[in-house]
């Protein structure tokens, strides 16, 4: 039986993946069309497959305005675990990574790295190529360990 605390702690966890999916359909818009982040904000926005979807205002923005500002620590961050380069990362991966890995350098909502890595996995699978979600699942265990 669903109680009242697993059926708030659900709908917190389904706002926060909606402001993570939301923050990478903003953040590769950022990344693609080189406009800035609030025009990139209200694009995603204002896209009628978005007009009803709930999500975490406040995580989302933090999201955005955090991996635009750290975009250059993070891609440094990431280097060391990608083979050829951050910049061969399709622009959605990108996105991805730079919110995992904010996420887990700076446990924003005190959440395991295994359920951010899990999440980023998820949205990978959503948002990008069959089997990009296995080499999200690689960079980022290994870019986790590596902070231990």
């Amino acid at each position: 039986m669903q109680t009242n605390s697993d059926s708030q702690n659900i709908q917190k966890y389904k706002k926060r993946h909606n402001a993570r999916l939301l923050a990478v359909q903003c953040l590769y818009s950022w990344q693609v069309s080189h406009t800035p982040l609030a025009e990139a904000k209200s694009t995603v926005l204002l896209l009628p497959e978005m007009a009803n979807i709930d999500f975490d205002d406040e995580f989302f923005t933090y999201l955005t305005q955090t991996v635009t500002v750290e975009k250059n620590n993070l891609d440094l961050a990431l280097a060391p675990f990608i083979k050829l380069g951050v910049d061969s990362l399709h622009p959605i991966e990108r996105a991805i990574a730079w919110i995992a890995v904010v996420e887990l350098k700076n446990q924003p909502l005190s959440v395991a790295p295994s359920i951010i890595i899990n999440e980023a996995v998820d949205l990978t699978k959503e948002l990008s190529d069959a089997n990009a979600h296995k080499f999200m699942n690689a960079v980022l265990d290994s870019f986790s360990k590596a902070l231990q």
